[in-house]
């Protein structure tokens, strides 16, 4: 039999059907529901077959566009943006001949569910086709050698043809913001309850993919001005160029041990230079009056203040000033420079996977063994700037298929803060900040947490030293009482490069908290006496902060803690049905352990913003996760 009538026929014949069964005795209502049921199956079978094919087909084109995009083959990438479009369509108008059944409980959720998802997916699927259409008009000149020119080989007309699409191309990817957006808010139209669990799993990737997506493409605009522009581009920059070794972790990174100049003229880096920090520092040891930081004095026994010692502040901003500061106190020869730009190692070994191991002088320098290959050289100036020079040409060199390895490697580096920049032009600066680029103190927008550690003579202990942060919020008759509590574990033991960790800790937490309570301060380590210590308190960078020094021995653990009450503006947030903590990173770091337990004086309604944060009972929230990045939680109340 054929079945060629249309779906409205087929509504008609089976609304009669079951008609005519109420109107007959059982037996015929039995065999007259099996007839209905066969009806109703030849109704939806075609309807929802077709969604699934179409679906398939989509799935298909997605990942040829995906595919084409790695390989930079833009003309193929809109193509396949454009299929999946088609059949998106497709499934849409196929889940349409279905709205009759969505009075049936459950399937109307069901119904609905598949498409909002189809909405979400066409959203997604236009923002990859503007941000394709981007691409293309950014690198599709670049298309001879079939993806295989290299920086290198690229003219500097060309880099600064690049550089120049790259400052216009801001509409199209305010188009590519506008879908994603689009995308999000159809995606928060998804039922929250009822879902089939084939449906729940697809769903349930997407509730973290989604707003990263969101933040993603927020922030392609203003990335469009400032690359550029760090780049030279439409005018030449020299750069302050500090190496933070962050084996021996200071507040924005590491110790500075070597730094260079960096010049760069539209995309081209027309010189590179790299100097132990040394060469600034010991000429002018008898003749610079500076006094150190509190700290540095205290337990380093520091009288003067160096170029070398710069970023004690853990605002990035305010410690590259104080490093070009320094940089002319101290007769660096260079003026007029633009800007500061810090990295760690760490970046460095990410660059040296993509390039391949470099042997320098019979050393061969790795991913794994960078800085300890770096540190007991006495020659280290020299072979820093011969690698730098052989790592440089190494990745100028690679062919434009494996340019998006950079690409991530660098945008990682920045999100991850191991690339800190700053800008002396206040325009650019300000486009940094908002891209949380330039490793300043984030402004609090309800509760927050910055904890910073200050290596002091521990060598390069902070390689074999593990951080867990801990962080308490309770109330008492209104009141928000919160503890910090910080565990350190030496696994280290006494070798050239590590001994027991000596650290000045401070904990950046909301103005106006008063400390109640603390322990685990020393006076000093155990090789000078040890003893009690004492917690300093201050007010710096718009927060309140509390320092100590703490000393763990190799082979043991040691904990800091910090009790204190939080300003009555946590308090009258809450009231008004909002909570925000902001985690903030210390850069350097890699991923420091992090717990909370937040109870609350009302009910919980909604947790956003951090994966592995979960509701316990009614008031109350734990959470487990770490500061690869800065972590942002929010919560609202019923």
């Amino acid at each position: 039999m054929k079945f060629s009538f249309s779906f409205r026929h087929r509504r008609t014949r089976l609304l009669r059907l079951t008609a005519w069964i109420a109107r007959h005795p059982l037996t015929t209502r039995l065999i007259g529901l099996v007839t209905a049921a066969t009806v109703l199956t030849i109704a939806t079978f075609t309807p929802i077959q077709s969604a699934i094919e179409h679906g398939r087909a989509a799935r298909r084109s997605l990942t040829q566009a995906q595919s084409a995009l790695t390989k930079q083959d833009f003309s193929a990438a809109l193509a396949a943006a454009q299929r999946t479009a088609t059949e998106l369509a497709a499934v849409d108008r196929a889940i349409g001949k279905l709205r009759a059944l969505r009075p049936i409980p459950g399937v109307g959720t069901q119904l609905e569910a598949v498409t909002v998802l189809t909405d979400v997916a066409r959203q997604l699927v236009a923002a990859m086709h503007d941000g394709t259409l981007a691409g293309d008009q950014i690198f599709g000149p670049l298309k001879h050698g079939q993806g295989s020119i290299s920086l290198a080989q690229l003219t500097p007309a060309d880099k600064r043809a690049i550089l120049e699409r790259i400052a216009t191309a801001g509409p199209q990817l305010e188009s590519v913001r506008d879908h994603v957006q689009l995308a999000a808010g159809r995606f928060r139209d998804l039922p929250t309850r009822g879902v089939i669990r084939p449906l729940h799993a697809a769903i349930a990737p997407l509730r973290e993919q989604i707003p990263f997506l969101e933040q993603v493409a927020q922030q392609l605009i203003p990335a469009t001005r400032i690359i550029p522009a760090v780049a030279g581009f439409p005018n030449a920059k020299t750069y302050l160029f500090l190496l933070q070794n962050n084996s021996e972790l200071r507040p924005t990174g590491g110790f500075i041990g070597t730094y260079g100049i960096l010049k760069v003229s539209a995309g081209e880096i027309t010189s590179f230079t790299t100097s132990d920090v040394y060469t600034l520092d010991k000429p002018v040891a008898d003749s610079l009056r500076i006094e150190p930081p509190t700290p540095l004095r205290r337990y380093n026994n520091a009288t003067q203040w160096f170029f070398r010692d710069a970023n004690w502040s853990p605002d990035f901003p305010t410690a590259a000033q104080q490093a070009l500061e320094f940089y002319r106190f101290e007769n660096g020869p260079q003026r007029n420079l633009d800007g500061v730009i810090a990295v760690t190692p760490t970046f460095v070994s990410s660059l040296l996977a993509i390039s391949g191991d470099i042997t320098v002088d019979g050393i061969t320098f790795t991913t794994e063994n960078l800085v300890d290959r770096l540190q007991p050289l006495a020659d280290r100036k020299e072979l820093i700037g011969e690698m730098s020079k052989i790592l440089l040409n190494r990745l100028l060199a690679l062919p434009q298929r494996r340019w998006q390895e950079m690409i991530v490697a660098l945008t990682t580096a920045l999100e991850e803060k191991r690339m800190l920049l700053y800008a002396s032009d206040a325009e650019l600066q300000e486009q940094i900040i908002a891209q949380n680029w330039g490793g300043d103190i984030r402004p609090a927008p309800i509760d927050s947490i910055f904890v910073v550690d200050a290596n002091l003579a521990s060598l390069k202990t902070d390689q074999v030293v593990d951080r867990a942060i801990d962080y308490q919020l309770t109330f008492d008759n209104g009141q928000a009482r919160a503890t910090v509590t910080i565990t350190y574990a030496n696994r280290g033991s006494f070798t050239r490069t590590t001994t027991r960790y000596r650290t000045y800790t401070r904990v950046y937490v909301p103005p106006g908290s008063t400390l109640v309570s603390s322990s685990g301060a020393m006076r000093n380590d155990k090789l000078r006496g040890g003893g009690v210590g004492t917690v300093d308190r201050s007010e710096e960078l718009s927060r309140t902060v509390f320092g100590a020094f703490i000393s763990i021995e190799p082979g043991n653990s040691g904990t800091l803690s910090f009790t204190y009450t939080l300003p009555a503006s946590v308090s009258q947030s809450i009231d008004r049905g909002r909570y925000e903590l902001y985690l903030q990173k210390q850069p350097g770091t890699m991923a420091h352990r992090l717990t909370s337990s937040l109870e609350f004086a009302r009910p919980v309604e909604l947790i956003s913003g951090v994966d592995g944060a979960k509701k316990i009972g009614q008031n109350k929230i734990s959470l487990t996760s770490n500061l690869r990045v800065d972590r942002h939680l929010v919560v609202s109340f019923k």
